[in-house]
């Protein structure tokens, strides 16, 4: 059984969320867990600590600078470090940030929609956020909500 977790940025420093991975990881059922690590608030709170406008339309950011795109990928590569420190090494665990470097061009691409794509190619999938955030996913993709300071 092949694993498709997406966890919110939010939730990087959540004992649960990361038991939840955790024990996909142990199950010796599941050769392979791809994890996608999020970020909104993360870049949210950089852009403004930088002065970079940022524009969501339809749910997804809009970048209107290459230096908006460089600084949400910097983001995302923290956040897959922080979420490696916690979960520890795990030979089945790839985690993955939605963001590409394309001939020295950064694309950011939501970490939603990457779920979206990935999880026909997986047994399973899942979207880890917090409680209270609205989730639209087709069906195969279960949501799986955790208070904060759980």
């Amino acid at each position: 059984m092949n694993v498709l977790i997406k966890i919110s940025g939010d939730l990087l420093t959540h004992g649960r969320a990361a038991d939840f991975i955790l024990a996909k990881a142990r199950n010796k059922d599941c050769p392979r867990v791809a994890v996608i690590c999020g970020g909104r608030t993360q870049i949210n709170q950089r852009f403004e600590a930088y002065g970079i406008k940022s524009v969501i339309a339809n749910g997804i950011r809009v970048h209107e600078s290459e230096t908006s795109r460089w600084e949400a990928r910097h983001v995302l590569i923290g956040n897959r470090t922080r979420l490696a420190g916690m979960l520890g090494y795990h030979p089945n665990v790839d985690i993955l940030v939605p963001s590409q470097v394309i001939r020295n061009h950064a694309c950011h691409f939501d970490a939603d929609d990457y779920l979206r794509l990935l999880a026909p190619n997986f047994d399973e999938s899942y979207c880890l956020t917090l409680e209270g955030r609205i989730k639209n996913f087709p069906s195969g993709i279960e949501v799986v909500y955790f208070k904060k300071g759980e």
